[in-house]
């Protein structure tokens, strides 16, 4: 299982709350799959609000593999220009 942090205000947002779960997921991909599922809409949210860090790595690529012992940290992308 996937340790997930979530940062504010994305955990108020979309998880009640919570700023730590864990997910049973082999990608990225299945990670926010599972996250809709218990969260609807926040699959279409994390593909232009969500910045994913996977074991301290930023990542874009939605096909990253997670491992067992993976921890993904969800951070609210900042705009800028």
């Amino acid at each position: 299982m996937a340790q997930v942090s979530i940062l504010s205000p994305l955990s108020s947002e979309f998880f009640g709350g919570e700023d730590s779960i864990e997910i049973d997921a082999c990608s990225l991909f299945e990670l926010v799959s599972a996250l809709d599922r218990r969260n609807p809409g926040f699959a279409d949210a994390a593909d232009v609000r969500v910045a994913f860090a996977v074991d301290d790595v930023l990542t874009t690529d939605w096909a990253t593999p997670l491992s067992r012992d993976s921890n993904v940290m969800l951070v609210p992308r900042v705009g800028g220009g």
